[in-house]
This record gives structure tokens, C-alpha cells and sequence, in this order.
């Protein structure tokens, strides 16, 4: 996969976890087009830029703990 095209598969989770509306991690891989595996190296990613990402069994959705501002600049330079 390209670098511009993992950027906006980041920047679509994050819409995604914004929304809380993920479902469970197999959902949401398929709904990215992507595998587990990669969501979770995507999800990590958000953790290293300050992002604190749960996931909530009541609701089956991942979501922000605390307010959570995407800054894509900082993959970039």
C-alpha cells in the first residue's frame, strides 16, 4: 500500500472512532478494506500521535477516552 493511501486509511479510522459507530475490530477492518492486523498497527499509530483509543463492549465501538485532534503533518515531515 501507498503512503498516501495509508493516510487516508488512518485519516478514515479516525472519522470512523469519531462517529463511534466502529463495531467490532473484524467489522471495521472490512469496512476500511483492510485486515486485523493492520487496523491494529493502524490503531497503534494513532496511540504513538496521543491518541487514547478504547473500545467499549456495551456499545461494540472503539472511541476517543479523551478529545483527540488528527495532525497528519506529523507523519509527514
Amino acid at each position: 500500500m501507498h503512503f498516501l493511501d495509508q493516510l487516508r486509511l488512518i485519516k478514515k479510522l479516525h472519522t470512523s472512532i469519531l462517529r463511534k459507530k466502529t463495531g467490532t475490530a473484524s467489522q471495521l477492518a472490512k469496512h476500511l478494506e483492510t485486515s486485523r492486523s493492520s487496523l491494529f498497527r493502524y490503531i497503534s499509530i494513532l496511540t504513538s500521535m496521543g491518541a487514547n483509543i478504547q473500545y467499549s463492549y456495551d456499545y461494540n465501538t472503539y472511541f476517543y477516552k479523551e478529545n483527540f485532534e488528527l495532525n497528519l503533518e506529523s507523519l509527514i515531515f
